[in-house]
């Protein structure tokens, strides 16, 4: 036994200090970041609010359009024989399929909720889409509604390094005492 009786804790101190990268790389990030994600998907496609936190439009397009029947998301709420006239716009096609129209929220389709993916590069973990159409949607609706709409908000950025943190705290309590 050493002197002072604190190796077995030095010890146990390098092994975690040396192991924290790893830890933090695997598990803190990922668990941090599919949280993120959630909070993300929410404002946008559920709140309707940008990276700003502010309304990513007032309302839906009502101008007169004529769509095909590719274009629903329902079917059953087409009538008509090539295309369907709608005199109030994307408003009317979502309404004619039972989406909500109160606020502009993004989502028609789920596709591109379900695309926002958590991905690994080297040490790092990225929240974003992983296709060319998708990327080209995401710059359309931007620059459609001149906004920021798929960053992150102050907030969002902070309870994510909050959230980090906390978790790093919570992964030595464990580590060094066992609870």
């Amino acid at each position: 036994m050493s002197k002072n009786g604190y190796e077995k804790l030095i010890k146990k101190y390098e092994d975690y200090r040396r192991n924290l990268s790893d830890v933090l790389e695997t598990r803190i990030l990922e668990e941090t970041a599919v949280e993120l994600q959630s909070k993300v998907k929410k404002r946008i496609f559920e709140d309707g609010l940008d990276a700003n936190g502010n309304l990513i439009s007032q309302s839906y397009s009502t101008k007169p359009m004529n769509v095909r029947k590719e274009v629903f998301i329902k079917p059953s709420a087409f009538s008509g024989k090539k295309t369907m006239k709608l005199n109030y716009g994307y408003k009317e096609l979502r309404d004619i399929q039972g989406l909500p129209t109160s606020k502009v929220n993004l989502d028609y389709s789920g596709k591109l909720k379900r695309n926002i993916h958590i991905a690994r590069i080297q040490k790092s973990v990225v929240l974003g889409v992983n296709t060319t159409e998708d990327a080209e949607k995401v710059k359309h609706l931007e620059q459609k509604y001149n906004t920021k709409i798929f960053g992150f908000t102050q907030n969002e950025i902070k309870e994510h390094m909050d959230n980090v943190f906390n978790k790093i705290k919570e992964n030595q309590r464990t580590y060094f005492h066992g609870n």
